[in-house]
């Protein structure tokens, strides 16, 4: 049975050693300090915290710790109001306890940083201190807190005129001696007695003790209890008592003699506060105790390898395109060996964009750091950004491991390449807004940009009677006709807005481009000429045209013009309207004969008649 226990415990704490902790995201962070002790020892120091928690460095699995207890505040000085003598009791100083614990990489030790007691107002007693504790893996390990001294009393009994020193739970503090008030205890002793010294005057008892550790590498006291409150005397024939000294150099003196006020315990130490000391000419402000020392965890453990980079790699996306626009953002994730802490703005350079960096962004608290960039309006590379080996700068900033110290931040290249292309170089639109075409006409013009692009129409008054090639940029409209208007404005000008898209999906400015659509002279219709009758000589016989405008008609005979018909007008409604010459032919034979058209409306032009071939008869009756 013995053996098999054993085997279990073994197993168990292979297992305990192979997990992996998830920190908890709700959890607030501790604020440390890190030092190196001696050589790979380092030193986490925790001054103040609520619940707060550390993460185990990474490579440690055990550590050395120190928890010292928040001090007492130093107990009031006898009022104003009360003519009486009397001291502050001096406030005790936290408990310190110090062991060794094993750990995991990685796990979380809650810790809770005790307080001190605040100084006691006149005639009050100081503030008791809080305790301090760490919780791991469940286990939890509290000290004790000093309590604040007792202040001086508002009686007259002359046997309690002033105030008894704090108590821990371990030892207790000074009693008070008629003017004199007791020392709080320390975390090493008891607090001494307050000491009169005959007529109207007392002497505080000193601090108790406090307990000397070496944690940090060189002995401290921690936990000295704050000195009792004195009592000069009412007059210059009588004896000045004074405060008593804090415990171990680390609590609060007592306040007494000539204006000598208290002090408070040494910061961080878990000393207590001084007493208040009395004077006849002190306000009750100068009368009152000094705070306690807020307490104090320290952990030391073995790290002897700082983190180092163990990736790096441009991990966004540029698209189908494999090109950064305006406006996206690069990212590039570096992952360390263990969690690091970032502050400021550390940078890498990238290659191939002038002048323009990486900046940090996000992942402090974790292995993974990413850093990101968005593309401005002047960058272009089209044949890839790259890394330069090593090119990772602090910038002012810093990174920090797991257990203080400084990463070791050199690191691998990142080659270029074509799926990590830059183009933040809008196109621009080069063809004139304004467009003059004539009616009847489609084409309106071929769109060009200043570099390679498609189109896009973004809308516009008239966008409606227009067509876009996407690819070519050749813009058309659909037949206008001058006299017949149908824009927004209607005159004749035709708005439509677009823009072009260059290859990394940069938009240029929206272009209004404005057609004005220009009258076109139209060509009149005219028909061939036709007789009423068989030409002959001598024989007068009507020539008739058809046309489709008025106007005026000049017919011709063999070429050549007919004399009575140089300007015929029109007559009867367009289009529908005719024009008639009386012709008496002086010739027989083969003759040819046409007309041409001048319209009224200068929005025609003229037209000439297709060709009336025709013979001339003789003729066959007797000349009248």
């Amino acid at each position: 049975m013995r053996n098999l226990r054993i085997k279990w415990l073994a197993v168990v704490t292979v297992l305990l050693s192979h997990i992996i902790f998830i920190p908890d995201a709700s959890a607030n962070n501790c604020s440390v300090t890190y030092g190196t002790v001696s050589g790979t020892t380092r030193s986490a120091q925790i001054t103040t915290g609520s619940g707060c928690v550390w993460a185990v460095p990474a490579g440690v699995t055990s550590l050395s710790y120190l928890l010292v207890g928040g001090g007492g505040g130093g107990g009031g000085a006898r009022a104003s109001a009360n003519g009486t003598l009397g001291g502050g009791g001096g406030g005790a100083g936290g408990r310190v306890f110090a062991s060794t614990l094993s750990v995991v990489a990685g796990s979380q030790i809650t810790i809770t940083v005790g307080t001190g007691g605040a100084g006691g107002a006149a005639s009050t007693d100081g503030g008791n201190g809080s305790s301090t504790s760490i919780t791991y893996l469940g286990s939890n390990t509290t000290v004790g807190a000093g309590n604040g001294g007792k202040g001086s009393n508002s009686t007259f009994d002359q046997a309690n005129l002033s105030g008894d020193g704090g108590a821990n739970n371990l030892y207790s503090g000074g009693a008070s001696d008629w003017d004199g008030g007791g020392g709080g205890a320390g975390a090493g002793g008891i607090g001494p007695n307050g000491i009169d010294i005959g007529g109207q005057g007392g002497t505080g008892g000193a601090g108790g003790i406090g307990v000397s550790s070496s944690i940090l590498g060189t002995a401290r006291f921690f936990g000295g209890g704050g000195g009792g409150g004195g009592t000069p005397s009412a007059n210059a024939n009588e004896t000045d008592g004074f405060g008593g000294a804090g415990g171990s150099g680390v609590g609060g003196s007592g306040g007494g003699g000539a204006g000598v006020a208290p002090t408070a315990g040494a910061a961080n130490t878990g000393s207590g506060g001084g007493a208040g000391g009395w004077r006849n000419t002190s306000t009750d402000a100068q009368r009152a105790g000094a705070a306690g020392a807020n307490g104090i965890v320290v952990f030391t453990f073995t790290k002897a390898t700082a983190a180092s980079i163990s990736s790096i790699a441009i991990t966004s996306s540029a698209g189908a395109d494999r090109t950064y626009s305006l406006g996206t953002t690069i990212n590039v994730t570096v992952g360390f060996s263990e969690t690091v802490t970032v502050t400021g703005t550390p940078l890498i350079p990238i290659v191939g964009l002038s002048s323009r960096n990486l900046s940090y962004s996000s992942g402090s608290g974790s292995s993974t750091l990413v850093f990101a960039y968005t593309v401005q309006s002047t960058d272009l590379n089209l044949t890839g950004i790259s890394i330069t080996a090593n090119s990772l700068t602090l910038n002012s900033g810093t990174f920090t491991d797991t257990g203080g110290l400084a990463p070791t931040i050199t690191h691998s290249a990142i080659s270029a390449s074509s799926n990590h292309l830059v183009d933040g170089v809008a196109p621009t639109i080069s063809t004139s807004a304004a467009i003059s075409i004539t009616e009847n006409s489609t084409t309106v013009a071929t769109l060009v940009a200043s570099e390679t692009a498609t189109w896009e129409v973004l809308g516009g008054t008239d966008s409606a009677f227009f067509a876009l090639e996407t690819s070519t940029g050749i813009l058309s409209i659909s037949s206008r006709d001058f006299e017949d208007p149908q824009d927004g404005g209607g005159n004749n000008v035709y708005e439509v807005s677009i823009r072009a898209i260059d290859l990394g999906s940069n938009a240029s400015t929206s272009r209004t481009f404005s057609v004005t659509i220009t009258n076109l002279a139209e060509v009149a219709t005219i028909g061939a000429p036709t007789l009423t009758a068989t030409a002959a000589k001598g024989i007068s016989v009507n020539i008739t045209i058809s046309v489709d405008v008025a106007g005026k008609v000049r017919f011709f005979v063999n070429g050549k013009r007919i004399a009575n018909c140089l300007s015929v007008a029109t007559t009867g409604t367009a289009p529908s309207l005719t024009a008639t010459c009386a012709w008496k032919p002086s010739t027989t034979g083969r003759t040819t004969l046409h007309a041409v058209l001048t319209p009224t409306s200068n929005q025609y032009l003229g037209a000439t008649s297709a060709t009336l071939n025709t013979f001339v008869n003789r003729r066959t009756n007797t000349r009248s």
